[in-house]
């Protein structure tokens, strides 16, 4: 169940099992029940080109410098989670090819993934024996908390840092980034790309890692309101600060992005206002791989191996950590 491991301390036994294999770390996408519900494009109004009098446009505007009224998720890790906005949208990699379900909170841009084991399958990741993931939030700079059950030791959250939110990710919740990106298109030659989906147009310029990113847009603006210059895990909705107003992302790929050096494709499938929430109050919290934690670790490891320690030393400080960070606490020694 981790999205990290330090390979410093030995844990007991069955607790890596507990944690996962980073071999076989799972996607961190959801699933979700696709109810109806009213769309979050509108699609009545004027789009590119329109008279900025025009009411339509005014709309838009204004939805581009309004907040969202929802609230935004807790700093603290134990707390009520709430998302509004619901997205589906089909991921192509060399590692990964399906479907993929989530919500977003429109005020702080937190991703909320529930079903991860469908996600699992669908992405071809590998199943952790006794684990059964429940829910899992990214946010940006790399904070993530992923919440389950092991048939050995109960319910967790598991609180990370560092690279838990994938680095694309990471890279579209700035707004730095996303400016940068605005301003590189017009020194970017167009993609020779046909349009893959109606309706929309099309911008090409420098994002991730200085990989090329072409996204292909709805021509009518979003009047969903917020502040976040990106809302979504791949697709979803962006922030136009050349046009003013806030775009649907309806088909993006990033040029030479997957691992094998190919491209990493996402398109839009649905887009709505619709609400979820979990509460990891009855979850107790294990923050071992934290940036923190890891440091920590990391630490009494290096020093185990420069032999400033005895084996006993070393026994106590694992127990140490292992009840300050929330993992399982060692009965026995290795020393003995």
């Amino acid at each position: 169940m981790a999205l990290a491991w330090t390979g410093v301390i030995p844990l007991p036994a069955g607790v890596r099992d507990w944690l996962g294999d980073p071999e076989h770390r799972p996607t961190l996408l959801a699933s979700t029940d696709d109810s109806a519900s009213a769309s979050a494009t509108d699609t009545d109004g004027a789009g590119e080109g329109v008279d900025p009098n025009d009411a339509a446009m005014r709309s838009y505007r204004e939805a581009f410098a309004a907040a969202s009224s929802f609230s935004p998720n807790p700093d603290e890790p134990i707390g009520i989670y709430k998302f509004d906005l619901a997205i589906r949208e089909h991921v192509d990699s060399h590692l990964a090819n399906g479907e993929i379900n989530y919500y977003v909170n429109t005020a702080d841009g937190s991703i909320g993934l529930f079903d991860l084991e469908s996600i699992r399958q669908a992405m071809g990741g590998q199943a952790i024996p006794g684990v059964t993931y429940e829910f899992a939030v990214l946010r940006g700079a790399g904070n993530a908390l992923m919440c389950g059950q092991s048939v050995e030791y109960g319910k967790a959250c598991i609180q990370a840092g560092g690279d838990a939110t994938p680095g694309a990710t990471n890279w579209s919740l700035d707004y730095g980034n996303m400016n940068e990106f605005l301003r590189s298109v017009a020194n970017t030659p167009p993609t020779a790309m046909a349009t893959p989906v109606p309706n929309t147009s099309d911008m090409r310029g420098t994002a991730y890692e200085g990989s090329t990113m072409t996204l292909w847009y709805d021509n009518v603006p979003s009047t969903v309101p917020t502040e976040q210059p990106w809302l979504g895990f791949c697709s979803g909705l962006f922030k136009d600060y050349l046009a003013q107003v806030n775009r649907v992302a309806r088909y993006v790929v990033h040029e030479g992005a997957d691992t094998d050096g190919g491209d990493i494709t996402c398109q839009l499938l649905d887009f709505r206002m619709q609400q979820r929430s979990f509460d990891t109050g009855s979850y107790p919290l294990v923050t071992a791989f934290t940036t923190q934690g890891i440091e920590e670790s990391t630490d009494i490891g290096r020093r185990a191996m420069r032999g400033e320690m005895s084996c006993e030393q070393l026994a106590e400080e694992m127990r140490e950590f292992a009840r300050k960070r929330g993992l399982p606490v060692p009965d026995d020694t290795p020393c003995k």
